[in-house]
């Protein structure tokens, strides 16, 4: 019994064991089947590059080949097929056990269509716009580590040409132009709006990348005629990131960067500043200042260090580096009843001045620290009545040495590396004998000043949905209230400084020192109110809503209080907008600002600015076959007039205004004697100016092509600026009064605008975008008064504006005989002067020989090539962006030397004209050789750079920890990154970057490392 007991027990244990691995082979069987499958578009065309991918495994998946099938392995019953492919629908299909083959149809994603932008006073669907519009998310202004928002913008817009001239903490604002210049008038930047409020660049320079949800440009009449008289230099739109519905997501990120100059020109040494100012000595007669035994100490060393000083001035105040952080944090999230979106941010920026610790209590380096706060919050208070309330406030701190900051670089460009030392022997500040251009004394004994600005934002709105008695009506009013002031505070003191003398015991006394003293001022002190309510319509008709109708009835009413103005400034508009689309394939579209400037006379203070536009999407056209090549195509043509009452540089210029005639005597002053100073006018009135109208015309299309791999829009203007301020300089001196001004001016800009995208996944690891654009405007005086002229080219018409006129230079003469055998000019002439074109032909080279030279120093041509991927956790961007057809001055930041004792050459100098270098870049050199009066410090072509380049705009490399690790600390996202940007620049431009010419502070390269969690 005990054994047939053992044998049972082994027969069923063994029985159990087949039994399982039985089972465990069915189960195996399930989880490693095979399956097929063919994915085709709306058309039963096959789609070649989908994705197909388990969902919940991130290794098992495929794309289809070349006729749209794939295969997967080890997939189990149960399990969630995801097809994906860029412009279609996400495709799920749970795999069942009878599922071999699937044949799955995508559909396309009309979430593109439905899409919103933002427009003037409001959004409309992507695919109906048919205004001239560019926008760049906070994806892309991220990537670039600045302290400015401006400066991120360079290269992301078609039609935004940007020129960043300095790089100083807290001053480092791009000046903005949308579709480049188009006046001569005083008033040429685009208007600038933060979620619908005008705030200028002032309100875009106090915010930070991350609360920013986008910005927008708006650049035809149709896009900016709602904005009237505000409108014609183009808008800047930008939308603020708000809340959504869902679980609250908090994060985190700290950036920290470190920045450097983009370029620093290069000084000579003491030795041949010596050199070079006896050379300029020599050429203008004069004796030299150096003996031959004073050259070889300078040159071999050893002499005395404060008689032979050699001082490189710019590494003594100026540093390599200096950092730049950044902190933020942000929650957002919501109920279907209240979303809300709240950020902190707090940027500190170090400049790179030297020594700034050199005093106990106070640092005279340069640097910025800001503070951003924003909330944005959403009700729904009902099923009619919604509300938002949006607050923002920043507080800046700005500290800078007391001489100013581009004082001190003024000052290192120009001080002698051999005139003075440091030091005296004594310890005591050394100083020249004829100027106080100690710079490091400048820096660190001056003092220091700070300026505190603070500025808060808030809008209140609400909104009532009426759809229930009228479908798609609504009732809406905003409510803002901006305020910002700045404090200055000036602590200045100086130190002693002594001039060194080798003979002598006491130093001549050059500066008398003081102590730190104190003072105060409100630079500014503003107030803005604005109300705007409004009427808007949106619905469609028709049996299968073929129909789609817009409309806007805004009313807008602002006053300003600026400190020191008696009256405020006041803007009282109406504008009104008609959208009609018919399929989304025909659209129209007619816009329209009734708006009021006070800066013209009663009865002259009201304007209508119209516009019309429509658009054909012709993809959408039943003879319009589905193909592989085009999937999209929107036609775009529009026309309107905007305006500019931002003209004058002044208020209420229409009004006369009389001053004191200090060239007029006569009367009894208050004194009770003697004659008194009367009055004469200083401003002639004229009370019929009106404001600069824009007539504006563009044709454009947007596409999409290659199964929407591609992506391509095209824009074509024209823009006639009419009534342009300007002085009638044809009345003649004998007048005597002041000048006399009119709207009679008038100039053309036209241009092109490219901007394209190709943007692909290979497979389910990676993806990658290759894109550009390209940017071209040039405009054209076509009529403006001024005094006949001998010669056609010296009028400004017909010519750019702001176009630079000189001498043709053709090189530099080499010897007396071609001297001679040349037209007569400025003189006295020598080998070495630069020797020019004698335009007229009239033998002598004077004023008529002047002729436009090259371009302007902003450019007409700005363009970006972008590229990127994606592989698997790993995300890499960069963009290079350049600018062409932009010239700027040689002469400008003080590269002419010898203007003074202590005007140090730069190395580009030592190039300069002699007998034995006759093919040299610079003429002969003189003392005073920058001096207005002397002959090779006239414009001229010889003086114009090329100031084209391209550069290493933007750099970034970027790793996402895996979901697994998230998981296992409760968070949803965390993101290491490094990026850059001005890292490299390819130019023409000696001694200063392409953008900043001037002895001024430099740009900035700057090299970031950062860090974003979210939970």
């Amino acid at each position: 019994m005990g054994a047939l007991t053992n044998i049972k027990r082994k027969i069923g244990r063994f029985v159990g064991i087949s039994a399982l691995l039985l089972i465990a082979g069915v189960v195996h069987a399930q989880q490693t089947k095979s399956i097929q499958g063919l994915v085709l578009d709306e058309s039963n065309q096959p789609l070649i590059g989908a994705t197909v991918r388990v969902t919940t495994s991130t290794m098992n998946g495929g794309i289809t080949d070349v006729d749209g099938l794939f295969k997967l392995d080890n997939v189990r019953t149960g399990d969630t097929l995801r097809v994906s492919y860029i412009g279609y629908q996400d495709y799920l299909q749970v795999v069942k056990a009878s599922d071999n083959f699937f044949r799955i149809s995508l559909s396309p994603d009309e979430t593109q269509l439905e899409e919103v932008v933002v427009v003037g006073y409001g959004q409309q669907k992507k695919a109906s716009v048919v205004g001239a519009i560019a926008t760049v998310s906070v994806k892309e202004l991220k990537q670039s580590p600045v302290s400015n928002v401006s400066n991120a913008l360079a290269g992301r817009l078609p039609g935004l040409i940007t020129v960043q001239r300095s790089g100083e903490p807290g001053a480092d604002q791009a000046t903005l132009y949308i579709r480049g210049i188009s006046t001569f008038g005083s008033g040429q930047d685009p208007l600038i709006l933060i979620d619908g409020i005008d705030r200028g660049k002032e309100g875009l320079a106090m915010m930070e990348s991350s609360e920013i949800e986008n910005i927008s440009i708006l650049k035809d009449a149709s896009a900016t005629a709602v904005y009237g008289v505000r409108g014609a230099n183009g808008v800047v739109l930008v939308t603020t990131r708000r809340g959504t519905v869902g679980k609250p997501v908090i994060s985190f990120s700290v950036d920290f960067g470190l920045q450097s100059p983009s370029s620093m020109p290069e000084l000579v040494g003491a030795y041949a500043m010596a050199v070079l100012t006896n050379e300029a000595l020599v050429n203008n007669g004069q004796s030299p200042k150096y003996s031959q035994d004073q050259l070889n100490i300078y040159k071999n060393g050893g002499g005395n260090p404060f008689l032979y000083p050699d001082v490189n001035w710019y590494d003594e105040v100026l540093k390599k580096n200096a950092y730049m952080q950044q902190y933020n944090a942000s929650i957002t999230g919501g109920s279907e009843k209240m979303q809300y979106f709240v950020a902190a941010n707090v940027l500190r920026q170090e400049g790179i001045f030297r020594r700034g610790a050199y005093n106990d209590n106070y640092s005279t380096n340069v640097s910025y620290t800001k503070y951003n706060f924003r909330s944005n919050l959403d009700f729904q208070l009902n099923n009619v009545i919604s509300a938002k309330l949006t607050l923002a406030g920043v507080i800046g701190d700005k500290r800078r040495p007391s001489s100013g900051v581009n004082a001190i670089f003024e000052r290192a460009r120009v001080a002698s590396p051999n005139v003075t030392p440091i030091r005296n022997p004594d310890g005591t500040w050394g100083a020249p004998p004829t100027t106080n251009h100690n710079v490091l004394a400048h820096l660190v004994s001056h003092g220091y000043s700070k300026e505190a600005e603070s500025a808060i934002t808030a809008t209140l709105g609400a909104s009532a949905d009426l759809s229930e008695w009228v479908k798609g009506l609504s009732v809406n009013v905003d409510f803002s209230f901006d305020f910002d002031n700045l404090y200055t505070y000036n602590h200045n003191k100086n130190d002693d400084m002594f001039t060194f003398g080798p003979n002598v015991e006491t130093y001549p006394h050059m500066v008398i020192g003081s102590p730190l003293g104190f003072g105060g001022n409100i630079n500014s002190y503003n107030t803005r109110y604005v109300i705007e309510p409004s009427i808007r319509y949106n619905n469609t008709f028709g049996s299968d809503k073929q129909h789609a109708v817009s409309g806007l009835i805004l009313m807008n009413a602002q006053e300003n209080t600026i400190r020191d103005q008696e009256v405020a400034y006041r803007r009282l508009g109406i504008v009104g907008r008609v959208t009609y689309g018919y399929r989304d394939k025909y659209l129209a579209e007619v816009n329209a600002g009734y708006n009021g400037s006070e800066n013209f006379a009663p009865g002259n203070r009201f304007g209508f600015f119209p516009s019309a536009s429509v658009g054909w999407v012709f993809t959408e056209e039943d003879w319009f076959k589905s193909n592989k090549v085009l999937d999209y195509m929107k036609l775009r043509a529009s026309y309107g007039m905007v305006g500019n009452d931002n003209i004058g540089g002044e208020r209420f210029f229409y009004e006369s205004r009389w001053g004191g005639g200090g060239d007029a005597k006569f009367g009894i002053n208050k004194g009770g004697t003697g004659n008194g100073g009367g009055l004469k006018e200083v401003r002639n009135g004229n009370p019929g100016l009106t404001w600069e109208t824009a007539h504006k015309f563009n044709f454009g299309f947007d596409s999409r092509w290659f199964n929407n791999r591609f992506e391509w829009t095209t824009d074509v203007f024209y823009e006639k600026r009419t009534n342009i301020l300007t002085n009638i300089d044809i009345v003649p001196a004998t007048y005597g009064g002041p000048a006399i001004t009119a709207n009679a001016g008038k100039v053309e800009n036209k241009g092109i605008e490219l901007d394209g995208t190709w943007h692909e996944r290979l497979n389910k690891n990676f993806d990658y975008f290759v894109g550009g654009m390209f940017s071209f405007a040039r405009n054209k005086i076509l009529e403006r008064p001024e005094t006949p002229r001998a010669y056609p080219y010296l009028q400004q018409v017909g010519y750019r504006v702001g176009q630079a006129r000189g001498f043709i230079a053709e090189g530099l003469f080499q010897s007396e005989e071609e001297i001679l055998r040349s037209p007569a000019q400025f003189g006295p002439l020598y080998p070495g002067n630069i020797k020019y074109t004698d335009i007229n032909g009239d033998g002598v080279i004077d004023d008529n020989d002047q002729h436009p030279i090259g371009f302007t120093n902003v450019p007409e041509i700005m363009y970006s090539v972008k590229m990127g991927f994606k592989y698997k956790n790993f995300d890499f961007s960069c963009l290079f962006q350049g600018a062409a057809n932009v010239n700027y001055d040689f002469r400008t930041g003080a590269n002419m030397p010898f203007n003074n004792e202590n005007s140090t050459p730069i190395v580009e100098w030592l190039d300069r004209w002699t007998p034995e270098n006759r093919d040299a870049s610079l003429p002969r050199l003189i003392p005073a050789i920058g001096s207005t009066g002397n002959d090779g410090n006239r414009s001229s072509t010889f003086w114009l750079k090329n100031g084209n380049y391209i550069r290493l705009k933007n750099i970034e490399i970027g790793y996402t920890l895996p979901d697994s690790w998230m998981k296992a600390i409760r968070g949803t996202d965390a993101r290491f990154y490094v990026n850059g940007i001005n890292l490299v620049t390819w130019d023409k431009v000696p001694v200063y970057d392409p953008e900043n010419t001037n002895a001024s502070y430099p740009l900035m390269k700057v090299i970031n490392v950062g860090v974003k969690v979210s939970f």
